[in-house]
């Protein structure tokens, strides 16, 4: 089994100081799912597969990550994508709840943010 999450918005979320920290609902779930073996985790961004391994090394989960893509990028089979936008990714397609797009620092640049 395969599950995708994103990172924008998803991994990391905006605290009540506009600060880029991690989701730690998201980040507790993607814990879980590695340390029972449910499934191999792949962490995709629209920033590309190098900023999602960035994402993932800050926010200590980077050992549990078997893939980085791209959005225009998919694997052969992803069973479960976990995204803020409505994906037709995997065989099923979680959105998280809340309006919460445009994602509101991609103006800053990954080399500002503040992890």
């Amino acid at each position: 089994m395969i599950i995708a999450f994103d990172v924008d918005n998803t991994l990391l979320v905006l605290d009540e100081d506009n600060n880029i920290v991690t989701n730690e609902d998201v980040r507790a779930l993607m814990v879980s799912i590695w340390k029972l073996g449910l499934a191999d985790i792949v962490v995709w961004s629209g920033g590309g597969a190098d900023y999602a391994e960035y994402a993932t090394r800050d926010c200590g989960i980077k050992h549990m990550v078997s893939a980085y893509l791209g959005k225009g990028q998919t694997p052969a089979l992803v069973d479960i994508a976990i995204d803020d936008q409505y994906v037709k990714l995997g065989l099923v397609n979680l959105k998280l709840a809340g309006d919460i797009e445009p994602t509101p620092w991609m103006a800053v640049g990954q080399d500002n943010a503040k992890i």
